[in-house]
């Protein structure tokens, strides 16, 4: 079995560009494991592993300067990597295949009674596919690495069930806070929804001070998201239910 390759071979093998693999190597990213007398780059096929990193991490979200300081750590563990990557995979491809299962019933559906019979669970499955990537893309910009990679990992706990309530959740709080615009922030029953919002932010962040950040980013841009998107209903509350959250927050500390 070959051991080496040259870049073309290996760029051929690994499925990538040579350009791709001769920028990896100047940003050190991913260093051929020699050279020969003339120059040219040659690889191992140990060189995959890396790249298979590498890849599936800038698949995942991250930036190609924070995968680079993930492998490079002494800490970084390839097992546990690898284990969380799959589950991030296969996740993602129970999601698609739900949908593609949906999406048969829904072309049967239609062939035999029409589409107003159309299962609302088939319909809530194939949105469910579709939307998840179209928030990933929109919302992860607001998001550093590291924050970004911990909410992909605590998502693969939630259910849709778990989702589909804590949007509820999120629904009725707001029209909550919309009930009490008149009364104080420090009011004791404002307080009692400021103490509900800070528990949902919780069970999102996990208590991660990074993806907070990143939360606190979506609400001040609020207004350059679509708006079926945005994390209040109402612009004019905003100021009142963060000002109801940070006496709440300060009483707390």
């Amino acid at each position: 079995m070959k051991q080496t390759f040259r870049v073309a071979e290996f760029a051929k093998l690994a499925g990538v560009t040579v350009r791709t693999l001769h920028y990896y190597d100047r940003i050190d990213l991913l260093k051929p494991s020699d050279t020969t007398s003339t120059g040219h780059r040659l690889y191992r096929r140990g060189d995959l592993v890396r790249l298979q990193q590498i890849l599936t991490l800038k698949w995942m979200g991250f930036e190609l300067a924070h995968i680079k300081s993930m492998l490079d750590s002494p800490s970084y563990n390839l097992r546990q990597a690898l284990i969380a990557q799959k589950a991030v995979v296969d996740e993602q491809i129970q999601r698609l295949s739900e949908a593609s299962v949906a999406l048969e019933r829904a072309l049967n559906a239609t062939e035999r009674v029409g589409e107003d019979m159309l299962s609302s669970d088939g319909i809530y499955t194939i949105l469910r596919a579709v939307t998840q990537s179209e928030a990933n893309q929109l919302f992860r910009k607001y998001y550093s690495d590291e924050a970004w990679h911990s909410i992909e990992t605590r998502a693969l706990s939630f259910t849709p069930a778990d989702q589909e309530r804590a949007q509820q959740d999120w629904e009725q709080l707001y029209a909550d806070f919309h009930a009490m615009r008149d009364e104080s922030p420090d009011h004791p029953a404002v307080q009692k929804l400021a103490k509900k919002m800070h528990d949902l932010i919780e069970s999102f962040t996990g208590g991660d001070s990074e993806v907070e950040a990143g939360l606190k980013r979506v609400v001040s841009d609020r207004e350059n998201l679509p708006e079926e998107h945005r994390p209040f209903s109402d612009s004019d509350l905003q100021p009142f239910i963060m000002q109801a959250l940070d006496i709440y927050r300060s009483k707390k500390r």
